[in-house]
């Protein structure tokens, strides 16, 4: 019997030693493709950095291809440098156009650390990852909501409507509810963006909302207001009946705010400054202007165009507001509130900036269809009743400029692989 114990214990020592090294080479592989896939894992991050950094350069007029090119392999390197452990071997980096000038391919490729493997591979091949970036929308923007985190910063109830099929609607706000459509409304655009999350059914957006976008940044901020003098005119108001004669204004500071109630009138070309108190185009008021702008600054400065009101206004083609139909005073309280109620508001063709109050739009017929194009940058924009706010972006045609820096912003830099 003790014979037969030593030859048992024998025979598992000379198996043990026998296993010992498959054991190790076993173990060692575990340990290697942990390893790879944490190489892999900071591979596609790298790959990720780089063609979306990339991507970013086409938001630029005129992005040069080979520049973008030089970017996301500069950037890949970089980062390669950063993340100091992946491995020794050098970063393979291949970039290229792709989506017809619109997205970059990035691959990055690395030789694998296989401290064990080698001892039953001969050769190890390389590791890859791979990511394409690439610009949504055509760069058109005709809608930003400005707040940074307030809930419906984009706002739609009852049956409103945001028609903008040839440009993007964006909202900077990081709000699981940044944009929120209820009821019947919707939104069409060509691309809709929302830095937060998007309320609604799947039929409230055509196309479904892109959510964490980035923020895009007021790109009228370094536009100045226009100069203010002493008053021209002091608590204006005309109260036309059925029948009265057209009436002119002019431009000019209009302190203790204009009031238009009933008749026609017809706007010289030039900047009207609203100062301490509102424009108020009521009681049917025919309102009509062309190269005309409304700067309101002061206590009370906002604006409402009534529903039965017919208001045809387009933007100065020069000056300070050039492009600018409504401007708000940057220093005005937060959350004030300018409306257009009107039903025949068919032109409105300019930039529509309010920086720092809310846009509502609450009327039963469409709005703004008949201009070339209409932007609204708000801080709030909320579209109620059975209004459609319709943002056409024909820029080409006519001589009212769209104002630097809003051309282009309208595009979202978005991971496709």
């Amino acid at each position: 019997m003790k014979k037969l114990w030593k030859d048992a214990r024998g025979s598992v020592a000379i198996t043990f030693a026998l296993a010992t090294p498959v054991l190790i080479i076993v173990a060692g592989l575990a340990i290697d493709y942990a390893a790879w896939s944490g190489q892999a894992r900071k591979l596609q991050t790298i790959a990720d950095f780089a063609a979306l950094s990339a991507a970013k350069e086409m938001h630029m007029a005129d992005a040069d291809p080979n520049r973008i090119i030089s970017v996301a392999t500069d950037l890949a390197q970089a980062q390669m440098t950063l993340d100091s452990g992946i491995s020794d071997a050098p970063l393979g980096v291949a970039v290229q156009i792709v989506n017809n000038g619109e997205g970059v391919e990035v691959v990055v490729s690395q030789g694998r650390n296989g401290y064990f493997s080698r001892a039953v591979m001969s050769e190890l091949a390389p590791l890859s990852a791979r990511a394409i970036a690439h610009v949504m929308g055509g760069g058109k923007v005709c809608v930003i909501a400005l707040t940074a985190n307030a809930s419906a910063a984009l706002n739609l109830t009852q049956e409103g409507r945001i028609e903008a099929p040839t440009c993007s609607v964006n909202s900077n706000s990081t709000s699981s509810s940044g944009i929120d459509v209820r009821d019947e409304a919707n939104i069409t655009a060509e691309l809709i963006c929302s830095a937060g999350g998007a309320n609604g059914t799947a039929t409230a957006y055509t196309p479904s909302a892109t959510t964490d976008c980035p923020e895009i940044p007021d790109p009228l901020i370094g536009r100045a207001p226009p100069p203010i003098g002493g008053c021209d005119y002091d608590n204006f108001s005309l109260v036309n009946e059925p029948g009265d004669p057209t009436r002119i204004l002019h431009p000019g500071v209009y302190c203790g705010g204009l009031s238009i109630s009933g008749g026609v009138v017809v706007l010289e070309p030039g900047v009207y400054i609203i100062k301490d108190g509102g424009l108020r185009v009521t009681s049917g008021a025919i309102f009509y202007g062309v190269y005309v702008g409304f700067y309101f600054t002061g206590d009370d400065a906002t604006f409402l165009f009534e529903s039965d009101t017919f208001v045809e206004l387009m933007a100065p083609k020069e000056g300070p507001m050039a492009g600018i139909l409504l401007f708000e005073d940057r220093d005005a309280p937060l959350g004030r509130t300018h409306s257009i109620t009107s039903n025949r508001a068919q032109v409105l063709l300019g930039t529509l900036y309010i920086s720092r109050g809310e846009l509502v739009i609450d009327a039963n017929d469409r709005v703004a269809q008949n201009s070339a194009w209409t932007a609204v940058i708000a801080r709030r924009l909320s579209v109620t009743a059975r209004a459609t706010l319709v943002l056409n972006s024909e820029y080409g045609p006519m001589d009212i400029p769209l104002p630097a820096g809003i051309n282009r912003v309208g595009s979202a830099v978005v991971l496709q692989q």
